[in-house]
């Protein structure tokens, strides 16, 4: 006959698969949505700079 405490450890030991699977799924996506989000802020700032840099060069040209 086991104990208790063996019988939560092996549990806490052997999570649900399907659980796990799902969790790392969901993290996925979060993951690819956050780099995907920086991507296009980053983006934005580098169109930016770079419009600046050209106003301020043709500015400088004249």
């Amino acid at each position: 006959m086991k104990s208790n405490l063996e019988n939560s450890l092996k549990q806490i030991e052997v999570p649900e698969p399907a659980g796990l699977i799902k969790q790392a799924e969901e993290f996925e996506t979060k993951l690819r949505e956050e780099n995907i989000s920086l991507y296009r802020e980053l983006r934005l700032q580098n169109f930016k700079v770079n419009a600046k840099n050209k106003l301020s060069k043709n500015l400088d040209a004249e």
